[in-house]
Parts: C-alpha cells; structure tokens; sequence
C-alpha cells in the first residue's frame, strides 16, 4: 500500500489529543466536606489510587476516528487489488532519423507488445520499420494535432487513450501554445 500524500501521515500524532484531554477531564478536585458525608461508608471517600480509566470505550472510539480521518487524507493506493484501468497506448513518433535512433529500444518494445505506434505525419502511418524513415521538414502543431485526432476514434475504442510522443527537441515546439487531446 502506499500514500499519494504520505506527509498527511503526521496528523495520526494528533491521536494524543483525546487521550490528554481524557485524562484532563478526569483529574480530581478538592473534597469538600458536607452533612450526608458521615453516611458514607469509609471506602467511598478515599480517593482512588493510580490512574482510572473511566469512558475507555469512548476514548478508543475518538482515537480510531482521528486515525481513520488521518488515513483517509493521505489518499491510500492498494496495490493488492487486481483492479487495473484499461487503456490502449498510442505512440507518435516524429519522422526524424534521430529521434528513431535515439527511441529505438521503446519503439521496438510498443511493437513487440502490440501497440499502436505511428509516424507523426499527414497520413498518420503505421511504422513497422525503422529504416523508412521520411524526414520531416518541419513538425507543424497541426500536423501533430491532426495525427492526435486521427488515432483518436471514440467510436472504435471506447476505452481510454494513452499517448506517448517520441519528438526532436527543438525551438519550433516551443511555440506550440496548446494541443488537444480528447
């Protein structure tokens, strides 16, 4: 198991609160004497010895709460569960010499996996071999948007899309201010 936010971990310190305020609210104070005092038996007068633990079902309650509210905010992740969400992975690769060469090992891995992996040109074509590579003058956002919307076909997958972009790293894609994934 693990946290997505383990720092909120520290809050179960805050467990001590109800303890402490437990044994506040249980502190004795001046006996003061009175007429029926007589009647009382002797027992009854000495004050305890030691500590009472008095409402100990109570206090249990308020510190499994606190610890409860404390694990809830450091949002557990179990790992133990066979649940997986379903996605198909899309790998776009610019059509560089480079960028083939530099990813060869991952683009090598989505192929033996089965995935779908494309050239990031105005066809969108399947990439099956490496050395066919058509360099492209210059990656266009529209292009690379128009690829995304290709491959993306809600009709077809209904399942949830993952994209992983194999680019050149360059100033030109720098000015691409947005692209949109649905």
């Amino acid at each position: 198991m693990s946290f997505l936010n383990p720092v909120m971990l520290w809050s179960t310190l805050a467990v001590g609160i109800p303890i402490l305020l437990h044994f506040w609210h249980q502190k004795k104070g001046e006996l003061l004497p009175w007429a029926a005092t007589q009647w009382l038996t002797e027992k009854d007068l000495q004050p305890s010895k030691g500590i009472r633990l008095d409402h100990i079902f109570l206090l249990i309650i308020r510190c499994l709460l606190i610890i409860l509210l404390a694990l809830m905010l450091s949002k557990p992740i179990f790992k133990g569960l066979d649940y997986e969400e379903e996605f198909k992975k899309i790998h776009l690769v610019q059509p560089n010499t480079s960028v083939a060469a530099n990813f060869r090992f991952e683009i090598e891995e989505a192929l033996k996996k089965g995935e779908e992996v494309y050239w990031i040109d105005e066809k969108t074509t399947p990439l099956t071999d490496f050395t066919k590579t058509t360099p492209l003058a210059t990656l266009n956002p529209l292009v690379l948007q128009t690829c995304i919307n290709q491959t993306n076909n809600p009709k077809k997958t209904p399942i949830q899309l993952k994209y992983e972009f194999y680019l050149v790293n360059n100033q030109s894609l720098s000015q691409i201010q947005t692209v949109f994934v649905p």
